[in-house]
């Protein structure tokens, strides 16, 4: 059986990453063992600048026939060649400009606002005030 994943990008040409190894510009093609999740990124690369990076968690389930006990049956009496191709599409979006000087002041300001509000007592990680 083959199983091979593909990442499209739009705009093409952009470097695509797959669980955190480069895998080339888009579009690319690799061929994939296990089914589980796969983390895939793209960055805009040196032709494609001012593009805002691109990433999403894909879920590769098995097909029907690739579950057990289906599929010792099936490789056993009828070993046909099989693939599983899976296409993942990523859309890379402009980049957002720097913050200005304005912007920066603002959130300082709130977040002294913010550390104003319980002086004595940190806030616990994933809570806010």
């Amino acid at each position: 059986m083959t199983r091979t994943l593909r990442v499209e990008t739009d705009p093409p040409g952009a470097r695509v990453w797959i669980d955190g190894v480069e895998a080339g510009p888009s579009p690319v093609e690799v061929p994939f063992t296990h089914y589980g999740a796969r983390e895939i990124e793209a960055r805009a690369s040196e032709s494609l600048p001012g593009l805002a990076p691109a990433s999403t968690i894909v879920e590769l389930e098995p097909p029907l026939w690739s579950r057990f006990p289906l599929d010792i049956f099936l490789e056993v009496f009828v070993p046909i060649r099989r693939e599983d191709r899976r296409v993942v599409r990523l859309r890379l979006e402009p980049a957002r400009p720097p913050a200005s000087e304005e912007e920066v002041e603002a959130a300082l300001g709130r977040a002294k606002q913010l550390r104003g509000w319980a002086p004595d007592r940190p806030i616990p990680p994933g809570r806010s005030p």
